[in-house]
């Protein structure tokens, strides 16, 4: 495996938490429209 620039592992960082916070936020909103 090459090694992975740092800015390409920065925006996957980024985009991962971005992912993360989203489906958290979605699945709280569910939770308290049910």
């Amino acid at each position: 495996m090459g090694k992975v620039p740092r800015k390409v592992a920065e925006y996957a960082t980024v985009i991962y938490l971005w992912f993360k916070a989203l489906f958290a936020s979605n699945l709280l909103a569910s939770i308290r429209d049910d």
